[in-house]
This record gives structure tokens, C-alpha cells and sequence, in this order.
């Protein structure tokens, strides 16, 4: 996985560098969500690994595929992807174009994955104190699972809170077991 994120890294800066001197976020986050869709899907996916298809098939697929979602800036992005055989990583520039955008926002993604449903002072009091500890603006997703018994795991990019029950039961087990 790192070695496919150091080589999207460029390719999102790049991205992300059109879009902030035109103001086009959200545009290119929708043109490259519809990008990584499409080469994630097993068909679609299939032909753009095919090296037998040339490059200006493999653009016109993806022209076809996008339709107006895909202006010119973004089909000549995806010419440069395909010529360099860089078009899979779509998946990987799209996510870092958002995690670009998010920092130029001062917002950073948190789940929380939780035992049981959090009530909304309770995902108040959460977001306030991720707010604090992380100095930005927290947009907030839940989720429940069961399994963690009690407590829960917070995930903020690649930082992780686990403070379920279930991991200290494990470290507990760990610490009787040495």
C-alpha cells in the first residue's frame, strides 16, 4: 500500500493544485470518485489492466464512461494516468485529493466505531474533544459493532483510539500470558 500511495502522492498534489488556483474542488472530488469507481469495478477494471488495449482506447473508454463528469482538465489528467500506467491508482489520488482538501479546510474524517449507539450529547461531547486535541473542525461518521462489548475505536487518518473492551481484554490476556 505504500508504494502505491508514494506514487499517487504526485498526482494528487498535482490535482489538487489545479483545483485550489480554479476553485474546483468539489469538482475534481466528483470527477475522481467517478474515476476510482470506475477502475475498481471488475469489468471496467479488467480492460484497463488489458495491455494489449492502446492508450486512446482506454482514454475513450473512460471519456465514455464519464461523460460530463470529465471536462477537458480531467481527461487530459487521465491521459497522462494512462500513458504512464498510472491510471489504477485512481483510487489512491482520489483519496489523497480529499485528504488535501480536508487539510486546506482545517476538517479532518473521525468514525467512531462504537458498542452501542451514541446519543447526540454523546457525539457532541466526542467531536468537541477530538476538536481540541486535533485543532480542527471534526466531520463525524458512527457506526456500531458489538463486538467491541463496551467502549469504542475512534479513527481519525492514521490515528487510531481503541478503547473498546475488547483491546483491553486482549492486552490484559497479553500481560497474564508473558
Amino acid at each position: 500500500m505504500s508504494e502505491r500511495a508514494t506514487l499517487a502522492r504526485p498526482y494528487a498534489e498535482a490535482v489538487f493544485g489545479l483545483a485550489r488556483d480554479a476553485s474546483r474542488h468539489a469538482f475534481w472530488a466528483r470527477a475522481l470518485a467517478l474515476g476510482a469507481a470506475i477502475v475498481q469495478d471488475q469489468g471496467a477494471g479488467h480492460i484497463l489492466r488489458d495491455p494489449r488495449i492502446p492508450p486512446e482506447a482506454l482514454l475513450g473508454l473512460l471519456r465514455d464512461i464519464g461523460g460530463e463528469a470529465f471536462d477537458g482538465d480531467v481527461m487530459a489528467f487521465l491521459g497522462v494516468l494512462i500513458e504512464s500506467e498510472r491510471v489504477l491508482l485512481l483510487p489512491e489520488i482520489a483519496r489523497m485529493f480529499g485528504d488535501l482538501c480536508r487539510e486546506a479546510e482545517h476538517s479532518i474524517d473521525v468514525e467512531i466505531i462504537s458498542a452501542y449507539a451514541l446519543s447526540p450529547t454523546e457525539e457532541q461531547e466526542i467531536r468537541g474533544r477530538l476538536e481540541r486535541r486535533f485543532r480542527r473542525t471534526v466531520v463525524l461518521a458512527t457506526r456500531i459493532d458489538p463486538a467491541l462489548v463496551a467502549g469504542a475505536v475512534i479513527r481519525a487518518h492514521d490515528r487510531v483510539i481503541d478503547g473498546s473492551l475488547r483491546a483491553r481484554l486482549a492486552a490484559l490476556a497479553a500481560s497474564l500470558n508473558s
